[in-house]
């Protein structure tokens, strides 16, 4: 209360919230109730619209930050999906485009999360490549494409920030572009 995010009685607050975390649900109905996540806001069963792209993918960025409390970033490093744990050691994990993925075991880690579920998560996005971190699927990087995506972000010298603060290979970047004026590619 003292920081002015309840607007309701505290224990209306916690009833509500323990409400939610009681929810009894197989794997498979986990996963399914995931899918809109994978999909961009759209569950591919029904074709039912949840939520806008817009949306779908802020629930998936804050899934992946802080997701699993204390091992958010644990678990982005190990397994790099979006994920959300619950104390009766489940996990729903987002594969973006690909697979909503549902673990249950109920032996928890030091921070409260499946020890044996982000272990399982950890072995799948290996196999499959699908962590959003995994090199192995995106294109290196190359010095043009670094300058084309330097010129794109609209990293030019300025008065704050004059061409010897950058490094040499971003030196030489295009000048003048106004980031607002380019298209969305």
């Amino acid at each position: 209360r003292s920081f002015g995010n309840l607007h309701h009685e505290a224990s209306h607050v916690l009833g509500v919230y323990f409400h939610q975390c009681a929810i009894a649900m197989s794997c498979r109905e986990l996963a399914q109730a995931g899918l809109f996540l994978a999909n961009g806001g759209i569950n591919p069963l029904t074709g039912h619209r949840v939520v806008s792209p817009d949306r779908a993918r802020r629930i998936n960025a804050l899934m992946l930050m802080c997701g699993h409390y204390d091992g958010s970033g644990d678990f982005a490093y190990k397994v790099g999906l979006p994920g959300k744990s619950g104390v009766g050691g489940g996990i729903l994990a987002i594969a973006p485009g690909k697979a909503s993925i549902a673990v249950w075991s109920p032996g928890l880690n030091t921070v409260g999360n499946s020890l044996l579920g982000t272990i399982a998560l950890e072995m799948l996005a290996k196999r499959t490549s699908w962590s959003i971190f995994d090199l192995s699927i995106h294109q290196p990087l190359s010095a043009a494409i670094i300058r084309q995506r330097t010129f794109l972000m609209n990293m030019h010298p300025t008065d704050d920030f004059p061409a010897d603060t950058f490094h040499p290979m971003f030196r030489d970047a295009p000048k003048g572009v106004e980031f607002n004026k380019l298209r969305k590619r």
